[in-house]
């Protein structure tokens, strides 16, 4: 071919080739452009479609801008679409690859569906009207790539922007299916998505993987409130199954395992395991999005009062377009409480509840829950442990129940705990059966509720205190209004205590109570009341106690009461304090009370107080005042008591006391503890012949087995006698005192010791030492003397005893005769008197010195050695001096009318 020919041809040949790849050029712009607004068009009925193709090409297409929906209201917006392919690819319906970039993909979550603006998704993947399944897309790619995209989502009128990139390869084995791999990024996290769609099958597959995922960042999510506070990461995958066509989730799995994260909600926070925090674990499972089974482990629950460990939950969910049922189990263990002072209460043995639980809930809001304890390790005990306190339990049974309606709510609980003990320091608590039931119900402006506990056969004690209690109550009811804020109006009632003082003798009697509780505490507060019908000490019925109470602040009380007394006739004690009693101060009581001036009618019998005072009254006006007070179950109290004009006496008239007064004051009454040097005065004493004026005794009690004389004086024959300290003890049935005397009057003291009947002046001093016992009183080697240089006048009568025991016509009794004449009127310059006894007898030795103020009827016998009583007719001797020498015995407890019975005041 020449040269010309040559040229043309290929100028032929370039303008068709140039003419075929134009007509391609706009036959491939004419069939995208087509093609892409048919398929839409198809799927999406009315809905706008832009599409703005900026360039075509034999190996690639480039969109610039493409847009679903209005302007003002689009559903995509897409900047750019970018085709690759070749031109025998595209007449194979097959591109390359697809880049698609900056997408704006606008969607809400509404009525529980996931729709794009303007879009019904179950159009999308519908079946076409030929009935026909769709195989596949109209075209076939190789790869479809998505970046620099953006979800915007509305969700409960809130409004969230995600970041997300996504690479779609087809899989070359089966026909119609395509691998995803999807990107988000929210908030700077990012996380992975792995879906496989089958078109054949209509269906979506997804797995989900994130890793360290910011729980904080998703604390403004719709459905948490403002109060929520959510920190912590976490591990997050899950599967996802859901149908196309129609469009809905056929099953979900969703598992979380968190990393030292916690959700706060007001006051309770739920919390991972801070130590192996992949323990914790939370699991969602799906099937379609009917059925639901939830599940988790080892999570923490803290609130302000107590700690839980949630060790399994498991709950199944059937979710119906007219309600929402579930069931499932809980175990749950309280691990440690918190008192309102944040003072951590301890469990030695945690306490675990298998708990069952069945709720329901419809579309209109109406719910109810019923939860049980199943019985579990029901035998087991459990300790809890607060300072000194420790509290053991066997576990508790619990019911509770709960619904709700449009307009109202009603829940109701029930728990009984067996065999309780609290143990703090001094006292120990026991509730063998304990008791509490409630319920409450309102609506959204005010809640209602009441409740009852109530505690059998309960017993406190301490060292020195049993109180049983056969039934305790505690009724009340609850109040909560929007206005008003919360009220609480209760009555504690319990019937036939008993009180027992161990230490002190005293018995409480048939205790009964009713105490008014409210918070807040209103002025026009309730008044209680309490009775003691009997009181005992020491078995002796005491009397009975009846008062008011009323609450105070600070969950205290106050009250007023009387005593009236069984023993004293007329007695009347007016009694007022407070008392409260919490767990962590433990009972508290203080009381104050007053007797005023009292005379009783009748004579009081000490027999009735103490047995060993039979007939042995005691009369006088009688005054006492003083207080008691408990803390952390500890008594304290004292007693100031006066005696005024007081009187002792026996019915044999062998022992009495007048003109008592008596100041007695005890800082510590419960042990009969006084003050040093307390003060009993009487005017006389009289122990058979023994007179005793002008008492004085300083004394003080160390407790009812103990007391102390420190210093004692009486006068007696109108001398004094002084008593050395001495040491009464209850059990010692002996005692050595000494009386130190003063200026005894010699006659008076002869008379009152059975010696005769004495007139005349003169005294005696010296000491006189005693055994005193419960068989009777001993006299030691005594002696009285005379003042030295200071004589007197003796006139002593009534001596026949001193030769009653002795025969006539004997030397000694005629001796004695004469010392019993000379005696009865006799001048002495000096006396001395020797006392002993022996059993019975009371052994006189008295010398005197001096001479009888007239002649005696007795002269001198050389024949007999000694004088002799001359006849009535008869001169007598005149005596110019005489030394007296007698020694005689009396019965000594005749004489002081000693019995056993008196002897026994020593015991």
């Amino acid at each position: 071919m020449n040269h010309s020919k040559k040229l043309i041809f290929s100028l032929i040949l370039f303008i068709f080739i140039t003419i075929i790849l134009v007509a391609i050029s706009f036959t491939i712009d004419s069939y995208i452009e087509f093609q892409l607004v048919s398929i839409i068009k198809n799927k999406l009925g009315s809905i706008p479609v832009t599409l703005d193709i900026r360039e075509t090409g034999i190996v690639k297409t480039d969109v610039g801008k493409f847009s679903l929906g209005s302007n003002h209201r689009p559903s995509l917006l897409i900047q750019s679409i970018q085709f690759d392919y070749s031109p025998a690819s595209l007449f194979k319906k097959h591109v390359n690859s697809i880049m698609i970039s900056g997408v704006e993909l606008y969607s809400e979550y509404k009525n529980n569906r996931f729709l794009i603006q303007g879009l019904d998704l179950n159009s999308l993947f519908a079946t076409p009207e030929t009935g026909d399944k769709p195989s596949s897309l109209p075209f076939s790619f190789d790869r479809i790539n998505i970046h620099n995209a953006l979800l915007h989502f509305s969700w409960n009128k809130k409004f969230f922007l995600l970041p997300f990139e996504i690479m779609i390869t087809p899989d070359n084995s089966h026909r119609g299916k395509y691998h995803c791999l999807l990107s988000l990024f929210f908030r700077g996290q990012k996380a992975e998505i792995k879906a496989k769609i089958d078109l054949l099958k209509s269906c979506l597959s997804m797995e989900i993987n994130a890793q360290h995922l910011q729980a904080e960042l998703f604390s403004d999510f719709p459905g948490i409130e403002n109060n929520i506070f959510i920190q912590g990461a976490t591990d997050i995958q899950g599967e996802l199954d859901i149908r196309l066509n129609p469009l809905e989730i056929r099953s979900v799995l969703f598992s979380m395992k968190p990393h030292r994260g916690s959700v706060m909600y007001q006051n309770i926070m739920l919390k991972t395991d801070q130590r192996i925090p992949q323990n914790s674990r939370l699991k969602i499972e799906g099937k379609g999005i009917n059925d639901w089974t939830v599940e988790a482990e080892n999570m923490y629950i803290h609130t302000p009062y107590a700690k839980f460990k949630l060790l399994h939950f498991k709950s199944l969910i059937t979710l119906t377009s007219q309600k929402a049922e579930g069931s499932g189990t809980l175990k749950l263990m309280l691990t440690g409480l918190n008192n309102p002072k944040n003072k951590e209460i301890l469990l030695m043995t945690p306490i675990r509840e298998n708990l069952s639980f069945n709720m329901t809930r419809n579309k209109s809001g109406v719910w109810d829950l019923n939860v049980k304890g199943r019985h579990s390790e029901e035998n087991k005990k459990y300790t809890v442990k607060s300072g000194d306190l420790m509290i053991f339990l066997k576990k508790p049974s619990l019911e509770f129940s709960a619904e709700k309606t449009e307009k109202t709510f009603l829940s109701a609980f029930n728990i009984a705990i067996a065999d309780t003990q609290i143990k703090g320091e001094g006292y120990k608590l026991k509730i063998p059966v304990l008791s509490v039931v409630g319920k409450l119900d309102g609506n959204n402006n005010k809640a209602n509720g009441s409740f009852r506990v109530k505690a059998s056969d309960t017993e406190l004690s301490s060292d020195e205190f049993k109180t049983t209690i056969p039934l305790l109550s505690i009724e009340g009811k609850t109040e909560k209004a929007a206005k008003e804020g919360f009220r609480l109006e209760s009555i504690i009632e319990s019937r036939n205590m008993q009180i027992d003082a161990l230490s002190y003798g005293l018995t409480f009697e048939e205790v009964n109570v009713r105490i008014p509780f409210q918070w807040p505490l209103k002025e026009n507060e309730k008044k209680g009341e309490f009775l003691v019908k009997n009181i005992k000490w020491n078995d002796f019925w005491v009397g009975h106690l009846k008062g008011e109470i009323r609450q105070r602040e600070n969950n205290y009380y106050s009250f007023a009461a009387y005593f009236v007394s069984a023993m004293i006739d007329r007695m009347k004690i007016n009694i007022h304090g407070n008392t409260g009693l919490s767990l962590s101060q433990g009972f508290s009581l203080d009381v104050s009370y007053e007797a005023p001036d009292f005379k009783p009618d009748l004579k009081i019998d000490l027999s009735e107080i103490i047995p060993a005072m039979k007939n042995v009254t005691v009369d006088g006006v009688f005054s006492l005042s003083g207080n008691f007070s408990i803390a952390q179950f500890s008594p304290n109290g004292s007693l100031q008591l006066n005696v005024r004009n007081g009187k002792i006496h026996m019915s044999e008239k062998n022992f009495s006391i007048t003109g008592i007064d008596l100041y007695l004051s005890m800082p510590d009454v419960l042990r009969f503890k006084s003050k040093p040097g307390q003060k009993l005065v009487f005017e006389n004493l009289s122990l058979g012949d023994l007179n005793l004026s002008n008492g004085e005794i300083r004394f003080r009690t160390d407790s009812l087995q103990s007391f102390f004389i420190e210093r004692s004086e009486f006068g007696w024959c109108s001398g004094h006698v002084f008593f050395q300290s001495m040491h009464i003890v209850q059990g010692k049935s002996e005692y050595s005192p000494v009386m130190y005397c003063d200026r005894l009057n010699l006659a008076q003291l002869l008379t009152q010791l059975g010696a005769g009947r004495a007139e005349g002046t003169g005294t005696v001093n010296g000491r006189i030492s005693m055994n005193l016992k419960d068989t009777g009183i001993e006299f030691r080697d005594s002696f009285l003397y005379s003042t030295p240089g200071s004589g007197g006048k003796l006139r002593l009568t009534g001596t026949d005893i001193w030769t009653d025991s002795l025969p006539d016509n004997t030397q000694q009794f005629a001796q004695l005769e004469l010392t019993k004449e000379a005696v009865k009127d006799y001048d002495y310059q000096w006396v001395k008197l020797h006392l002993k006894s022996s059993e019975d007898k009371l052994f006189f030795e008295l010398q005197l010195d001096g001479k009888p103020s007239k002649p005696l009827p007795f002269v001198y016998d050389k024949e007999l050695g000694g004088f002799v009583k001359v006849k009535s007719d008869q001169q007598g001797s005149n005596f110019q001096g005489i030394r007296l020498n007698v020694n005689f015995s009396l019965p000594l407890n005749e004489i002081l009318k000693y019995t056993k019975q008196t002897g026994s005041f020593l015991k």
